[in-house]
C-alpha cells in the first residue's frame, strides 16, 4: 500500500490544528483531524487507512494535504465557490440604496405609494436596471445593508401656543383658587365601545386571552370634568357627542356648584365653539371657558384619566352588551368616588407643563 505523505509542521502549527479541530465547526475541523491523524497519531497508517476512520474518499485525503502543503494553515479554509454572479451590484446598489433613503415612491412617479414595499421595489428595479429579482432577495439585500423593517411612530407636530392670558389665569386658579366662591374644572369626552381592546395580561405559559369583537362599533359616550384640586371627576353617559348633549352636562355641573363661578378648561372641538355652546356661555355667565391650543392634549388632565378609565373598564374584558358596559362603567366611577381606585394625577407636574407652554403674545 502506498504510504502517505507528512508534512513537516511546527509546534505553533499543531497547537493551532488542536485547536481549531476542538472549537470549529464544519468542513474546517474535519481537513484538521485529517492533518492530526496523520502527523501525530497514525504516522504508519496509509492513505486508505485515513479514509476509512474519517468516513471518506482516498482522494479527499490527498486533497487535503495537497492544499495544507500549499497553504499551510489558509488551505484548511473553502475555496471561494464559482456561482452566479450578484444581480444588485454595486452598479445598481448604490443608487438604489439612495433612491429608497431620500425619495418616496410618489416622487419617482408612476407610483400612488407613500412608502417602498419589497414588490414595489422589485418593480422599480425591473423597469429601471432590466433586472428581474424576487422579494426575498430585495430584502436580504436591504438587510446586508444595514436596513431592517421597522413600523412608523405617531408623532404630533409643533403644538399650537397658549393665550398669554389664558396661561396666567389657569395657572393662577391652579395655584390657589377660593372654593366657595369658584370651582376649576377640565372637561372632555371619551367614546366606550362594545368591543374590547386587546392588551397584556400575567397567565399560564402558552395562554393568550380571546377578546372577542361583534364587528358593529357600538358604543356610547362619556362627558367628564376633572376638577385639579379635589381630583374628584363628574361624568354624564349619554348617546351622541354634540352641542345639546354639552349643555346638558354643563347644566348638571352648574347644579351641583350653585353660586359659583365655574372655569371650564376645553379644547376647541367643533361642538365646543358652535354658535349654540357660545350662545349659551353668553346666557350664563357664571360659566368661563379657557379654550386649550391646538394639539394641547397634555394641558388636560382629564385626557390621562380617561386612558386609566378603559385601562380598566375595557382592557381584554368581554361583554355580552352595551348595558353590561354602562354597568361595569358605573361601577368604575363609584370604586373611583370612594377612593378604592388611584389615578396617579401630580398638580406640580401639570403646572410646571402650563408654564413651559408656548404663548403668544
Amino acid at each position: 500500500m502506498r504510504k502517505i505523505y507528512i508534512p513537516n509542521i511546527t509546534g505553533k502549527e499543531r497547537r493551532l490544528l488542536k485547536k481549531i479541530y476542538k472549537r470549529c465547526k464544519g468542513k474546517i475541523s474535519y481537513r484538521a483531524h485529517i492533518i492530526l491523524l496523520a502527523v501525530e497519531l497514525l504516522p504508519e497508517y496509509t492513505v486508505e487507512q485515513i479514509a476509512a476512520i474519517c468516513w471518506c474518499t482516498r482522494q479527499t485525503v490527498y486533497n487535503v494535504f495537497e492544499k495544507f502543503n500549499e497553504n499551510r494553515i489558509i488551505g484548511l479554509l473553502d475555496d471561494q465557490r464559482s456561482g452566479r454572479p450578484r444581480k444588485i451590484n454595486s452598479e445598481v446598489s448604490v443608487p438604489l440604496l439612495e433612491l429608497l433613503e431620500t425619495k418616496t415612491p410618489r416622487e419617482v412617479g408612476n407610483y400612488l405609494h407613500g412608502k417602498w414595499t419589497l414588490k414595489l421595489t422589485v418593480d422599480y428595479v425591473k423597469n429601471r436596471w432590466q433586472i428581474k429579482v424576487s422579494p426575498r432577495s430585495i430584502s436580504r439585500w436591504l438587510q446586508q445593508n444595514g436596513w431592517e423593517y421597522n413600523r412608523s411612530k405617531n408623532e404630533f407636530k409643533v403644538p399650537g401656543p397658549l393665550s398669554k392670558k389664558e396661561q396666567k389665569d389657569v395657572i393662577k386658579l391652579l395655584k390657589i383658587i377660593n372654593e366657595e366662591k369658584e370651582v376649576l374644572l377640565f372637561i372632555d369626552q371619551s367614546a366606550f365601545y362594545l368591543d374590547g381592546i386587546p392588551s397584556g395580561f400575567w397567565g399560564p405559559k402558552g395562554t393568550q386571552k380571546r377578546v372577542y369583537n361583534y364587528g358593529n362599533k357600538k358604543k356610547f359616550w362619556v362627558f367628564g370634568a376633572f376638577n385639579p384640586h379635589t381630583k374628584k371627576v363628574y361624568y354624564r353617559v349619554c348617546e351622541g357627542c354634540n352641542s345639546a348633549e354639552l349643555r346638558l352636562f354643563l347644566y348638571q355641573i352648574r347644579q351641583r356648584f350653585p353660586g359659583k363661578i365655574i372655569h371650564l378648561v376645553l379644547d376647541k372641538a367643533s361642538f365646543h365653539t358652535s354658535q349654540e355652546t357660545s350662545d349659551f356661555f353668553k346666557d350664563h355667565q357664571d360659566f368661563v371657558p379657557h379654550f386649550l391650543p391646538t394639539k394641547g392634549a397634555r394641558l388636560n388632565p382629564i385626557e390621562r384619566f380617561w386612558q386609566f378609565a378603559k385601562g380598566i373598564v375595557t382592557a381584554s374584558s368581554i361583554f355580552t352588551d352595551m348595558k353590561e358596559l354602562y354597568h361595569v362603567l358605573r361601577q368604575f366611577f363609584w370604586y373611583y368616588a370612594s377612593a378604592r381606585l388611584n389615578y396617579n394625577f401630580d398638580k406640580e407636574k401639570l403646572i410646571v407643563i402650563w408654564q413651559n407652554w408656548p404663548v403668544t403674545s
